[in-house]
């Protein structure tokens, strides 16, 4: 990928010990004497590929915020401390985790005290883009598991061993929503209605914007701006693959179906992602 402008110019005129890091630090409190938003951390909450780089993406370009996580977050700890989140780091951040509803990280986002947002997607979704997905991130924990196989072979390995996980993390968080800090927002609405669902989200977050720069980071970060493809038309080796909702239709058989009510079946009619076992 060509190097940006906006790069060129600070490699040019910021010296290397204040790059990466340091620089984004002293941007930070750049930002938070200029800016004065109501919450320093946005935390966004969701499973992988669910919608929840989207909707950072988003947050992140609303003035001021930049991304930030605390160094603890990896691929396979995702548990949250209230040392982590607070204090928050300086500036205004975007916080995305994928977070499992356990007691301790539960608490943690309760204590906390500030808004967040909790992703869902159709589970079934989920399965078959989170198939592509291994095969294209090399340092994923089960990238090395699901490489000799086919995407189907795949699904199938999602559907056995990693299924059951994502339903308790669903029920889970979706139980907590009783909390009037949490609010749901499922990708299948930000696909239906981009706009009002992101002027939902920062309402949320008490985040007040002109109209019109709601609707520029929402043009801006749409599936066709950012991949120069209409929603629907696929690139496996990209991370934003295809855009759309329904997909598993089209990688399910019988026996894939089978299988996944088994595991699924009550948290999709919980979820009403159905209305009855005939899908």
């Amino acid at each position: 990928m060509p190097e940006s402008f906006g790069r060129k110019v600070r490699k040019r005129i910021i010296p290397p010990p204040l790059r990466g890091k340091p620089f984004r630090r002293l941007q930070r409190e750049v930002y938070q004497r200029r800016f004065d938003y109501p919450h320093r951390n946005l935390l966004v909450i969701g499973q992988q590929k669910s919608g929840s780089t989207w909707l950072e993406r988003m947050l992140c370009a609303v003035p001021g915020y930049m991304r930030w996580k605390p160094n603890i977050i990896k691929f396979q700890q995702a548990d949250v401390q209230h040392a982590d989140l607070e204090p928050p780091p300086a500036g205004y951040t975007v916080t995305k985790i994928h977070t499992p509803p356990k007691t301790q990280n539960l608490d943690t986002v309760r204590t906390v005290g500030r808004p967040y947002v909790v992703l869902l997607r159709d589970l079934r979704d989920i399965c078959v883009s989170w198939a592509h997905y291994i095969h294209i991130t090399p340092d994923h924990p089960h990238h090395l598991e699901c490489k000799p196989l086919t995407i189907s072979q795949t699904i199938d390995f999602f559907i056995n061993k990693r299924l059951a996980d994502y339903c308790e993390w669903q029920i889970g968080w979706n139980h907590n929503n009783e909390s009037n800090l949490c609010m749901i927002v499922r990708y299948e609405d930000m696909l239906a209605d981009t706009r009002g669902q992101f002027e939902r989200v920062l309402a949320h977050y008490e985040i007040a914007l002109a109209p019109a720069l709601v609707q520029s980071i929402v043009e801006a970060h749409s599936f066709a701006k950012t991949t120069g493809r209409a929603p629907g038309q696929a690139d496996n080796t990209s991370f934003n693959r295809k855009g759309v909702a329904g997909d598993w239709a089209n990688h399910f058989d019988d026996a894939k179906r089978s299988a996944f009510k088994a595991v699924a079946q009550s948290t999709l009619l919980e979820l009403s992602y159905v209305d009855d076992e005939a899908w």
